[in-house]
């Protein structure tokens, strides 16, 4: 089975997902909270070959200054490869608020490309989100297993290709079903839309789940909800 470790996952706060390899691992999106995730399941750093932004809205990445400086700590002196849809922007200005150690190689995610992290083949496709550059990831492992991440986004019909044959989907559903329309202006999905997009995969988990009640009586205290 697919070793996958979704360290945490929640609409406008962070997400962050760990898949194992046998020569390392990548980690998947790094958002508030990544490295305390790490450090509290007592994580080698040490395997740690790369890492996958979906995007580059600040729940997604943000942890990445804090992870990088702990990495310099550490002593870490292994080349780090992040790869981002923008080729570098908001996260390269991120990590200029740190010193320049260890080493950072910062590849763009185009769609078609492929590109090689420890075991992993990594093909980054669009997605359909409120910014301009996402995207989702599909990850062959060395067994040639198909692994799709769904990055925030709409159902949209590249995903659905990307998810034919997968061994895992591991998709945004951020609403809950029966809020299709609240789901699609903030580009995102529903359960439902995310389980039916999921249908030919052997296996599905759900992401980025949002607890609307709670967002909502934040909301009304500050007088943004209605």
């Amino acid at each position: 089975m697919i070793e996958v470790d979704v360290l945490f996952s929640s609409s406008t706060i962070g997400t962050q997902i760990l898949l194992h390899g046998e020569d390392g691992d990548i980690l998947i999106d790094a958002g508030d909270g990544v490295l305390r995730d790490l450090i509290s399941r007592r994580y080698d750093f040490s395997r740690l070959k790369g890492i996958l932004i979906t995007h580059e809205h600040i729940d997604h990445f943000c942890g990445l200054l804090s992870l990088y400086h702990f990495l310099k700590q550490l002593g870490y002196d292994a080349s780090l490869k992040v790869v981002t849809p923008s080729g570098g922007g908001e996260v390269s200005k991120l990590l200029s608020l740190s010193d320049p150690s260890p080493k950072l190689e910062i590849e763009k995610a185009t769609a078609g490309s492929k590109i090689s992290i420890g075991s992993f083949l990594i093909e980054p496709f669009n997605v359909d989100h409120t910014c301009r550059e996402a995207v989702g990831y599909t990850i062959f492992d060395k067994k040639g297993r198909k692994i799709v991440i769904s990055g925030d986004t709409r159902a949209c019909s590249e995903l659905e290709k990307q998810l034919v044959n997968a061994e895992l989907a591991i998709l945004d559903a951020t609403f809950p079903s029966g809020m299709e329309q609240d789901a699609c202006l903030h580009g995102h999905m529903t359960e439902d839309q995310a389980l039916n997009l999921a249908r030919s995969a052997n296996r599905t988990i759900l992401i980025h789940k949002m607890d609307l009640t709670y967002y909502k009586k934040m909301s009304c205290r500050f007088g943004s909800h209605k």
